[in-house]
């Protein structure tokens, strides 16, 4: 359960993600972006990519959203598509959600906060 949703789900193009992502109309906000590209492929939030890392990951150690609102806006997007991402560890670093929100200390405790209630409520059910 920790390694994000079994071996199921096909792999994502990590690099054409970001480039969806910037592509997109730049007067767009990041979370904006971030709806545009899940609206074309609803699946991807749940995707691993070959370095083991979901379209979460990345959004939390993504340094090109530099408003807070808007970066937690857009992993609130994630998080709604796909919940239970929450609890997938990122196979590159180790860590969980949480913790990459933790470590990314340009970005708001909030969020940590955040995935570890998802992360907590979804190892208690």
């Amino acid at each position: 359960h920790h390694l994000c949703l079994g071996n199921r789900q096909p792999f994502f193009d990590s690099q054409r993600f970001a480039n969806n992502v910037m592509s997109i109309n730049k007067q767009s906000s990041w979370s904006m972006r971030i709806n545009s590209v899940i609206k074309e492929e609803a699946n991807l939030a749940i995707c691993i990519d070959i370095f083991g890392r979901i379209p979460l990951h990345y959004a939390l150690l993504s340094r090109q959203c530099h408003d807070e609102a808007e970066w937690i806006n857009g992993i609130m997007l994630l998080l709604g598509v796909a919940p239970e991402t929450a609890h997938c560890k990122d196979l590159s670093t180790g860590m969980l959600p949480f913790m990459l929100a933790a470590v990314n200390n340009s970005k708001s405790i909030e969020m940590t906060f955040i995935l570890l209630r998802y992360h907590a409520s979804s190892t208690l059910l």
